[in-house]
């Protein structure tokens, strides 16, 4: 289903006394971020995502005797984007993450610092820069790696070794492909992004499934001196490949998910806050994959 989406729309704006101000739909290390502003400048920032997950009434959602209930996953990113050339920029995306497990006979939380992602995207199309052109398309193509930095063999308090899903990292090198696109006309545009991430079997034998996400965002700038007002809405669609062990597929492994989203960003000089919060609202999963109820996120940057 997600090999046949076509994604269009990205938008560019001007900010304050910033100049050739753009924002894009973007995607760090296979997560849905929102949208990042200011396609021209350099930014640091860091951002804070909080997700809930259920699970299935099911034999294959057991440790032991004890009943899997559900999962509570915290993410604070620390972020850099520093543009090479005037067409080339690159990414770096430090994740800390706090994941706790919730059992009928017992709890489990664990934290570390996850997976480090690196990008590089390569802008195509840029007529954002020009306040002559009415209709504004930027383009970007890019890719990254993600690389094994964080722990991936945590166990519970009876020793059993937590699921692969469920550790702070992969254990695995990645190979992700990203595509950026878009459109703005006076205050309205439209943002998107496609991601696939490609994950290597690690040591242990196991193989996260390939994940692809996509989004479509519609927005209205609204600007008052110096500062600036973002609103935002949009749909997420994420697919998730069977996961392997050893080489064998999982077949109760894999899925899709559908949400809905919600945002607002704060402009204010060379300070972002961005807010967004997503529903999901279709679900495709198989039994013992988590069920997402719903995230959010809230993230500070500054351009430099």
């Amino acid at each position: 289903m997600i090999h046949k989406i076509l994604l269009f729309a990205f938008a560019c704006f001007s900010f304050g006394k910033v100049n050739a101000c753009d924002v894009c739909a973007s995607g760090g290390a296979g997560n849905y971020v929102g949208i990042v502003p200011n396609f021209s400048k350099n930014m640091i920032g860091l951002r804070a995502q909080f997700q809930s997950a259920t699970f299935q009434v099911h034999e294959l959602n057991t440790n032991g005797t004890s009943q899997i209930e559900a999962d509570q996953y915290f993410r604070s990113d620390l972020w850099l984007r520093y543009f090479l050339t005037k067409r080339l920029q690159a990414q770096v995306v430090l994740p800390f993450q706090v994941n706790r497990r919730s059992e009928t006979e017992r709890s489990t939380t664990i934290n570390g610092l996850g997976d480090l992602s690196t990008f590089c995207h390569y802008t195509l199309i840029n007529r954002g820069d020009s306040i002559n052109i009415r209709h504004k398309w930027t383009w970007t193509l890019g890719g990254g790696f993600q690389l094994p930095t964080g722990k991936y063999q945590q166990r519970d308090e009876t020793k059993a070794m937590l699921p692969g899903l469920f550790q702070i990292g992969s254990g695995s090198y990645g190979l992700m492909v990203n595509q950026n696109l878009g459109y703005r006309f006076k205050a309205i545009g439209f943002a998107t992004q496609y991601q696939f991430t490609h994950l290597t079997e690690n040591e242990i034998g196991f193989k996260r499934g390939a994940v692809h996400n996509a989004s479509l965002l519609c927005y209205y700038w609204y600007r008052k001196d110096i500062v600036s007002l973002l609103p935002s809405l949009g749909i997420v669609y994420s697919s998730f490949g069977y996961n392997q062990n050893y080489g064998v597929s999982d077949p109760f492994s894999g899925g899709e998910n559908v949400s809905t989203s919600i945002g607002l960003d704060l402009y204010y000089l060379s300070w972002v806050l961005q807010t967004n919060g997503y529903l999901s609202i279709y679900q495709d999963m198989k039994a013992n994959m988590p069920q997402g109820n719903w995230q959010i996120s809230i993230g500070i940057s500054r351009f430099f």
